[in-house]
């Protein structure tokens, strides 16, 4: 993995629950944090297709969902649940993954 200056590939959403005390969140609100996946492979499946299939985010979110928790402080909830991750300084902080879009990749609070 490679951190540069690039249009964002995967961007927090600003929190809206004034309830949540903002301090006891592990990732900030209203930053980009973006990313290059460079290391990918199936196989001998080329690159190409590979990227054509991440391009569903249906079929992306089965890899960006374990790899989150492995970049920040977020546990990986397994399954179709209400919600994908819990912020491992506050249990009670759930996000929900949401893949591409035209422009990016959304992590979102869940309320």
């Amino acid at each position: 993995m490679t951190d540069q200056k690039v249009e964002p590939e995967l961007s927090m959403e600003e929190l809206t629950d004034s309830n949540i005390d903002d301090e006891n969140v592990s990732i900030k609100y209203g930053i980009t944090y973006s990313h290059i996946l460079e290391e990918f492979s199936f196989g001998n499946i080329p690159k190409s297709e590979i990227i054509e299939t991440y391009k569903d985010g249906r079929a992306f979110s089965h890899f960006i969902e374990p790899w989150l928790p492995m970049n920040y402080p977020l546990k990986h909830i397994k399954g179709c649940k209400k919600h994908d991750h819990v912020d491992m300084n506050d249990e009670n902080i759930k996000y929900d993954q949401k893949t591409f879009t035209k422009e990016d990749v959304n992590l979102c609070h869940q309320i």
